[in-house]
């Protein structure tokens, strides 16, 4: 599926805390999330956004609350 030429692609915002770039993890067939690239083993950033239950969804939420 391609995205209309007026809408730009979706992309999860940088890190309000630290401003790294946001990373969109996947666990299992259809729990996603956005956290941030220094997160846990990768840094020290605590920030992460909640699960949902589509890529899209998961990016959307994070970029609400970031």
């Amino acid at each position: 599926m391609t995205q209309p030429t007026d809408q730009p692609a979706l992309a999860a915002k940088p890190c309000s805390k630290c401003g790294s770039p946001g990373e969109v993890t996947k666990s299992g067939s259809n729990r996603y999330w956005v956290q941030c690239a220094k997160f846990g083993r990768n840094g020290n950033c605590s920030a992460i956004g909640q699960q949902a239950s589509s890529r899209k969804e998961a990016i959307r939420n994070w970029n609400a609350q970031h």
